[in-house]
């Protein structure tokens, strides 16, 4: 499975980021615009920046599920 991410801007410097983990989207709101930067210019170290942001959006949706 490609290990992607889905950004769709929300206001200025603000995005709301998705991914599918498991077959289900999961998403987070999203303020960082240096790594959006990088992960849209492909420039060196964009994948680790895809990588990173994917563990954030699955912690933080593991820790809203035990709610």
């Amino acid at each position: 499975m490609k290990k992607e991410l889905n950004f769709k801007q929300t206001g200025y410097g603000q995005w709301s980021v998705s991914t599918i983990h498991y077959g289900k989207e999961i998403k987070m709101h999203y303020t960082d615009a240096q790594n959006y930067d990088l992960i849209s210019s492909k420039d060196r170290g964009y994948i680790s920046a895809i990588k990173s942001i994917r563990s954030q959006i699955i912690n933080l949706n593991k820790i809203y599920k035990s709610f």
